[in-house]
């Protein structure tokens, strides 16, 4: 398994109790193939799934691929009128995505500069910490079990999703 797959379970779980049993019965045999990195982004996908059925919108969100995908579903969410615990948690969730994620900050915007002058050159990459995959992971999870437990996702299924989901 994997820690940041299990965080997310645990999570799952804990924010729809009702369904914990069916949720953990999910993962049973999943065997996690993927990096703890590309876990975290399947864990801020999922999250981003279940917060917009939570609002609801109409259109389904990009998976979370980088900071600036990250970054993009922050800016949406941001400002939505809901005053809720979910999108406090979806949030940090995802601006903790677009900072750490990398491969640079998300939502950094260009510049410009002075034509006799050499650009600015992104030498410094970001690579996050185990601790920041892992609160990805639990962040995501109280949001998809928050959306479970209101009725608008299936908590158990997004939980399988995100273990089997290909990469494309």
């Amino acid at each position: 398994m994997s820690e940041v797959f299990d965080g997310f379970v645990a999570a799952v779980a804990a924010a729809d109790s009702v369904r914990a049993e069916a949720i953990h019965r999910e993962v049973e045999n999943v065997e996690i193939r993927y990096s703890e990195r590309d876990v975290a982004m399947r864990c801020l996908s999922a999250a981003s799934f279940a917060w917009r059925r939570l609002i609801p919108s109409d259109h389904s969100p990009q998976p979370i691929r980088s900071a600036d995908d990250a970054w993009d579903e922050y800016e949406f969410a941001k400002n939505i009128p809901a005053a809720d615990q979910a999108k406090t948690i979806f949030l940090e969730a995802m601006l903790l995505g677009a900072d750490r994620l990398g491969p640079a900050p998300g939502g950094c915007t260009g510049n410009f500069r002075h034509p006799e002058r050499s650009p600015k050159v992104l030498t410094d990459t970001i690579e996050p910490t185990s601790d920041d995959l892992v609160r990805m992971g639990r962040l995501s999870g109280e949001v998809v079990g928050l959306g479970g437990a209101g009725g608008v996702v299936s908590s158990a299924g997004l939980v399988r999703e995100t273990a089997e989901a290909p990469d494309s």
